[in-house]
C-alpha cells in the first residue's frame, strides 16, 4: 500500500486515499476524450476543406475549357443503326409519353430499334404491351421483352436488351424523360471517331419552378451536370454515365465486360472500367442536345427517389407535376395524357 505525509512536516503517514485515485483516473480519461474529439474535429475539417478546395477546382476547369465544346472529326455517309433502350419498372404514368417521344425521334425508321425493357408488375405492363404494338403498327421496330425473374434490377434489363439489339449504337433512356427530336442527328455523329465509347448529354428540367424543392435540386443537378460534367469532360479526365440520357458504342459496352449488377452504381462501375481499358467518353451541354425530364416535387416524393420511400407516391408526384408545365414550355406538349391517350395520331 502506497503511503503519503497527509500534513506536510508533521511526521505522520497516512494511507492513500480513494478519492485521489478516481480523480487521477478521471484525468486520464478526459484527456483521452479530448485527444479522440480534437483527431475528429481536425479530421471533418480537413475533409470538409479538401471537398471545398476539389469545388473550386472543378470551377477552375471549367472556366479554363468552357470554349473547347466538342465537334465530330466527321459525319456519317450512312447513318447507322440505332437501338433506343427504355428501362421501366412500374411507370404507369409516364410510361406513354416516353414511347411517343421516341417515337417522334427525327431518324429514319428503318434503322431505329426501339426496345421496351419492361419489368413492371402492375398495369403498366398493358400500357406498353397496347403502345408498342401501336407503333408496330405505324412500321416501328419495336421489341418489348418482359422479364419475370428482375435479376440484376436495371443492369440485368438492359444486359438483357443488349443480346438482342441489333444497332451498333444504343441509346438509354429512363421513364421520365423526353428527348428531343433531334437528339440521335446531333450526337450520332461524335461516334465518327472509333475511339468514343459513350456520350453523355445533358439533363433538363420540366418543372424546375414547380416549388422550391425542385428549384433546389435543379441548382443542385445543374451543378454536377453543368460545371463538373463539362470541366471533366474538356479537360480530358474521367467522368461517369449518369444512366440515362447518354448513347453507347455497343463494342465499348461488351469490351469492358458488359452490365454487371454486383453493385447498385451499374452505370458509374460500367463507366470506369470503360476508360481504365482506353475508350474516350463525351459530354455535351448545349441546351440543344440536352433531355428533359420531371423532378420529384414533394418531401414524400424526393424521400422515394433516393430510395427511402414508396415508388408509387414518386410516380405520382410526376403525373402531377406533369400538369403544371409551363404553358410556353417547349416540353409542354409531351405532359401526361389520359390512360386512353392512342400513339397513332
Amino acid at each position: 500500500m502506497g503511503w503519503i505525509d497527509a500534513i506536510a512536516g508533521n511526521g505522520m503517514m497516512t494511507p492513500l486515499l480513494p478519492e485521489s485515485l478516481a480523480a487521477i483516473a478521471n484525468s486520464m480519461q478526459g484527456s483521452i476524450g479530448h485527444i479522440i474529439w480534437t483527431v475528429c474535429y481536425l479530421g471533418t475539417l480537413i475533409g470538409l476543406s479538401a471537398y471545398g478546395v476539389h469545388r473550386y477546382f472543378i470551377i477552375y476547369l471549367y472556366l479554363k475549357n468552357r470554349k473547347r465544346a466538342p465537334v465530330p472529326s466527321r459525319y456519317f455517309e450512312q447513318l447507322p443503326k440505332v437501338t433506343v433502350q427504355l428501362p421501366i419498372f412500374n411507370e404507369v404514368y409516364v410510361a406513354e409519353r416516353l414511347l411517343r417521344s421516341v417515337s417522334e425521334l427525327a431518324y429514319p425508321r428503318e434503322l431505329l430499334q426501339i426496345q421496351v425493357l419492361d419489368d413492371s408488375t402492375d398495369e403498366t405492363r398493358e400500357i406498353t404491351a397496347s403502345c408498342a404494338e401501336e407503333l408496330r403498327q405505324r412500321g416501328f421496330n419495336v421489341q418489348l421483352i418482359h422479364r419475370v425473374d428482375r435479376t440484376g434490377f436495371k443492369a440485368g434489363a438492359l444486359a438483357t436488351g443488349l443480346a438482342a439489339a441489333e444497332g451498333e449504337f444504343l441509346c438509354i433512356l429512363d421513364a421520365d424523360f423526353v428527348p428531343e427530336r433531334d437528339l440521335l442527328k446531333r450526337t450520332i455523329h461524335f461516334f465518327t471517331d472509333p475511339k468514343i465509347g459513350m456520350i453523355q448529354t445533358r439533363w433538363g428540367h420540366l418543372n424546375r419552378g414547380y416549388s422550391l424543392l425542385t428549384r433546389m435540386q435543379a441548382i443542385f443537378l445543374d451543378g454536377h451536370l453543368l460545371l463538373e460534367q463539362t470541366a471533366r469532360s474538356r479537360s480530358g479526365r474521367f467522368f461517369n454515365f449518369n444512366g440515362t440520357a447518354g448513347l453507347w458504342r455497343r463494342s465499348c459496352i461488351e469490351q469492358s465486360g458488359g452490365w454487371q449488377a454486383d453493385t447498385l452504381c451499374e452505370d458509374l462501375d460500367l463507366s470506369y472500367r470503360a476508360q481504365l481499358a482506353g475508350w474516350k467518353f463525351i459530354y455535351l451541354r448545349s441546351a440543344s442536345g440536352r433531355l428533359a425530364a420531371h423532378l420529384p416535387c414533394g418531401h414524400s416524393s424526393f424521400s422515394c427517389s433516393i430510395g427511402l420511400g414508396s415508388r408509387f407516391l414518386h410516380l405520382r408526384s410526376a403525373r402531377v407535376a406533369s400538369t403544371h408545365v409551363a404553358a410556353g414550355d417547349s416540353f409542354s406538349a409531351m405532359s401526361a395524357r389520359p390512360r386512353n391517350w392512342s400513339i397513332a395520331e
